[in-house]
């Protein structure tokens, strides 16, 4: 990545099964392959369990579990997201490319959605379309479902 481009106009482009999701690269501080994950008995499936990185407890949460499908297939990349004070993993099946954000965005609706959980800043066209996450919202939908 070139030292002069604006990483809040970058966005990382993930895949999931067939769908594409992207979010913004300033909230990204490292892409690895999914580490030993260890399991919390008796969570919801988003939430794969919790992962040692530089010294911290990381919760894991399954992007695949997110949309609503088979949490138990596995995901072999972790992204390592910061918001804010919090640090997070999202396990997702490839980190595909940075891509600067040219604003260009499509309709979208709920029917574009699969999972609760997954809320959207916008879509970007393409074949097949770019789902661009909002992160803070889709941690406060896992938080509020987790806390309720």
């Amino acid at each position: 990545m070139e030292n002069n481009r604006d990483k809040s106009r970058l966005l990382l482009v993930t895949r999931q099964g067939q769908s594409r999701y992207a979010f913004s690269a300033e909230n990204v501080v490292e892409v690895i392959t999914s580490p030993a994950i260890t399991p919390l008995p008796g969570q919801p499936d988003y939430l794969r369990g919790l992962i040692s990185y530089k010294g911290r407890v990381v919760p894991v949460l399954s992007l695949r579990a997110l949309r609503g499908l088979d949490a138990d297939a596995d995901e072999p990349i972790c992204v390592m997201i910061r918001m804010d004070d919090l640090l997070l993993a999202l396990t997702v099946d490839s980190a595909e490319s940075l891509m600067e954000d040219n604003g260009r965005r499509v309709e979208y609706d709920e029917s574009l959605l699969n999972g609760k959980f997954i809320k959207l800043d916008c879509a970007i066209p393409g074949d097949p379309v770019i789902l661009v996450l909002n992160l803070k919202k889709v941690y406060q939908a896992v938080e509020s479902h987790f806390n309720s």
